[in-house]
């Protein structure tokens, strides 16, 4: 019996990451399409990344210090926002 439920959980994991990828391409392939993103968003993108959206900001803060602007930069880590979560009660609701 163990065995069966390891094979449907293989089976619907795998479903699920074919869904996952399906609706991946699609989604990208819309956005792309009908130009949804902005320009400077790296997330959901080809070719685009942390490094492509760090040398962007690292670009616009040189602009902003060659036009004697005043820039402020502030960054947040939310890596580990839901480790401070109570997942029971975070399950629940």
């Amino acid at each position: 019996m163990s065995e069966n439920l390891r094979g449907d959980f293989f089976d619907s994991h795998c479903i699920s990451k074919l869904i996952e990828r399906v609706v991946a391409q699609r989604f990208t392939s819309h956005t792309a399409e009908f130009n949804l993103l902005p320009s400077k968003q790296s997330a959901y993108r080809p070719f685009h990344s942390t490094e492509t959206a760090i040398l962007s900001v690292h670009n616009d803060l040189v602009h902003a210090i060659d036009n004697r602007h005043i820039s402020l930069l502030v960054l947040l880590d939310l890596s580990v926002a839901f480790d401070t979560v109570d997942h029971d009660i975070f399950c629940r609701s």
